[in-house]
């Protein structure tokens, strides 16, 4: 939801989600830590090690996450207006493409996060479907190279930053942005293939 917040062109201002994130991944690590805890006679055994995983994934993807809105929000501040930076991101189709790579990765692994509660000996019913082994890591190249290649061909990128801070540089604002797009994106992965492996 966030993410489609911040990739949608429609939407003007910035809402920051680190807060929100921050307690929710809390509340399920503690949870995975009673989980743990508890005797499981009649279900198998907490899947300890592949969720504390799943955890760190979360706290990377809420950090980069959190990166990404402060920079593209005007005057780094909670419910900024979007930064012209994003906005022409937003237009080029490339990031576009990443944008939508990243929704796709989340939808794609959704239903493995269900293993957790997949309590019997039997096959988690997911793993059966073929679509979860999909990868999307070389469309994901190709659609960062393109915008790479749009951005490049942007002559306001070639302007300087005020008094040369790079909080306001442009082109440094485009790394920022590209290289957490990025992150999320491996760190979806990560979680998807420590999930495979695990079964």
């Amino acid at each position: 939801k966030a993410l489609g917040m911040h990739f949608d062109p429609a939407e003007e201002k910035v809402h920051f989600h680190k807060g929100d994130l921050l307690s929710s991944i809390s509340s399920a690590e503690g949870m995975g830590a009673e989980a743990y805890n508890e005797p499981r006679y009649w279900r198998t055994e907490w899947k300890h090690g592949i969720y504390s995983q799943a955890v760190e994934h979360a706290y990377r993807l809420r950090y980069n996450l959190a990166t990404m809105e402060t920079c593209v929000s005007e005057g780094f501040k909670d419910q900024g207006v979007k930064h012209d930076v994003m906005k022409m991101l937003l237009q080029t189709k490339g990031f576009i493409r990443l944008a939508d790579l990243i929704g796709e990765d989340l939808q794609t692994v959704q239903p493995l996060v269900g293993v957790f509660v997949h309590e019997t000996v039997d096959r988690f019913p997911a793993l059966v479907d073929a679509s979860m082994l999909k990868g999307l890591s070389q469309e994901a190249k190709q659609a960062q190279e393109a915008a790479i290649a749009e951005v490049a061909k942007n002559p306001a990128l070639r302007t300087k930053g005020v008094e040369g801070s790079l909080e306001s540089d442009p082109l440094c604002q485009v790394c920022m942005v590209l290289s957490c797009v990025s992150t999320i994106l491996g760190g979806v992965r990560e979680l998807q293939h420590s999930i495979l492996r695990s079964e």
